[in-house]
């Protein structure tokens, strides 16, 4: 019997295709078993996002959302689009189809006979993606509170959108003021008026903060004929 001649490239051919296999098929197995724990996590850390905007700090979130949020979807003139679940739309595409033909997610928050409305941001800071929840009051025009997340800002600058200092700046912020208008404005760091509708931004962080203003007046308006039906509605 001949020796198998492992120096030759038709042995080193069989020996990858076979580890490439086996690999293959351990990762295979590995995805299956893990996807639904990944699954389960990407939903905590959702639900987790949009109840933190209402200022949320039980534990049992996903239980909580489930009994205290309602998901909904409404279109451009601000009508609700009837069996869509607005939890299990993707902001991101969303926005990048014609303004006629979105479907804007809307999570209404009950809890003690009041509501709250919040509604998904998205935009672009200095590296990356900006998002995040903002909750508005039953008056529609002040902020119960906000929740911001990046993917690839800078720690200790741009970062910074994520920490509580900033985020509560929001709470009680009005923003339209009485002729409808939006006016909420989020400043350089010490260069803010400290009016009502004015946050001050975040140090060496010039070009997030100004992402996160067309985050938030690119965003939020969308929802204003909404809005307008829910007046006209009480």
């Amino acid at each position: 019997m001949s020796k198998l001649n492992t120096n030759s490239n038709g042995y080193t051919i069989i020996f990858l295709v076979i580890m490439v296999v086996i690999v293959g098929g351990f990762l295979a197995g590995a995805s299956i078993v893990t996807k639904p724990i990944i699954d389960k996590n990407i939903e905590l850390d959702n639900k987790s996002k949009i109840l933190k905007s209402v200022q949320y700090s039980g534990t049992e979130v996903i239980a909580d959302y489930n009994s205290k949020i309602e998901a909904l979807a409404v279109n451009a003139k601000g009508e609700i689009i009837e069996g869509v679940n607005g939890y299990d739309l993707v902001v991101k595409k969303e926005y990048k189809k014609p303004e006629s033909e979105r479907a804007y997610p809307v999570f209404i928050y009950t809890d003690g006979g009041k509501k709250n409305y919040i509604l998904p941001l998205i935009g672009l800071g200095l590296w990356d993606e900006i998002n995040g929840y903002v909750s508005f009051n039953e008056d529609l025009k002040t902020i119960r509170g906000v929740a911001f997340d990046h993917v690839g800002e800078t720690p200790g600058l741009g970062a910074e959108i994520t920490k509580d200092w900033f985020q509560d700046q929001f709470k009680g912020k009005t923003v339209y003021d009485k002729e409808g208008n939006y006016v909420l404005t989020v400043y350089k760091k010490g260069k803010s008026p400290e009016g009502e509708s004015d946050i001050d931004g975040i140090s060496g962080a010039t070009l997030t903060i100004d992402g996160m203003n067309a985050m938030l007046s690119n965003c939020i308006p969308n929802y204003m004929n909404y809005f307008k039906t829910l007046k006209t509605s009480k």
